[in-house]
């Protein structure tokens, strides 16, 4: 479970980097157990002290949208910027234990530009795999919405491409993980748009038992991406 920072801009209470709080966090939690909320004892900071058992990362600002590769099993989170960068970050399978995504130190790869907020990179820092800038253009925007990767198969093009887009400035990108390293950058927005009327608010994407791709339209509409 990924959690925001609080909200109130720049993380005034410094949340984020705080073990002692639950927000700006990815906690790790065992639901399926019979007490219904459990902490899985190999939790990062379980036993640490001051720190809540249920963190398992920290350093996140607003993650709007993860999920994991059904494939691979690595863990990707799409997280909403403060003024300036919006991020991708993809967090290979089992190690995201002790992870520090950077909130409020760092905005995407580089510290915060907010004075008196930015700093250096915090112990065990984790850089994201892509980041992009705010503008309008059609490389850029200003409130990232994650996606998934293409695991389906009825776009064999898309097959392992990470597939996301921009609420604000709503654009449908995607790339492929190389590496550690975000390559062949693709703009999908044209092509992805349904027959009648656009997709104006990309507030979420969704995958179905067979690895299909869906897109929501926060005015109340779902799209089925499928082959022309």
């Amino acid at each position: 479970m990924a959690t925001g920072d609080g909200g109130s801009g720049n993380d005034p209470k410094r949340n984020a980097q705080n073990l002692s709080k639950l927000t700006g966090k990815l906690l790790r939690l065992d639901v399926a157990g019979e007490k219904g909320y459990e902490i899985p004892k190999d939790n990062a900071y379980v036993g640490v002290k001051d720190a809540l058992p249920e963190v398992h990362a920290l350093g996140l600002r607003n993650p709007w949208r993860c999920s994991f590769d059904r494939k691979t099993g690595d863990f990707w989170i799409g997280d909403v910027g403060q003024n300036m960068w919006e991020e991708i970050n993809a967090v290979p399978k089992g190690k995201a234990g002790a992870m520090n995504f950077g909130w409020r130190l760092r905005e995407g790869a580089v510290e915060t530009p907010t004075k008196d907020v930015g700093g250096a990179k915090p112990k065990r820092n984790f850089d994201p795999v892509y980041v992009y800038k705010h503008g309008t253009s059609a490389v850029e925007g200003l409130s990232v919405t994650g996606g998934y990767v293409y695991r389906g198969k009825l776009i064999k093009e898309l097959s392992g491409r990470y597939i996301f887009g921009d609420y604000q400035n709503p654009r449908i990108w995607s790339f492929v993980l190389k590496g550690g390293k975000a390559v062949d950058f693709m703009d999908h927005t044209s092509v992805l748009q349904p027959q009648d009327g656009r997709i104006n608010l990309i507030s979420s994407f969704a995958e179905d038992a067979d690895g299909e791709l869906y897109i929501v339209d926060h005015t109340g509409s779902v799209y089925r991406i499928v082959e022309k």
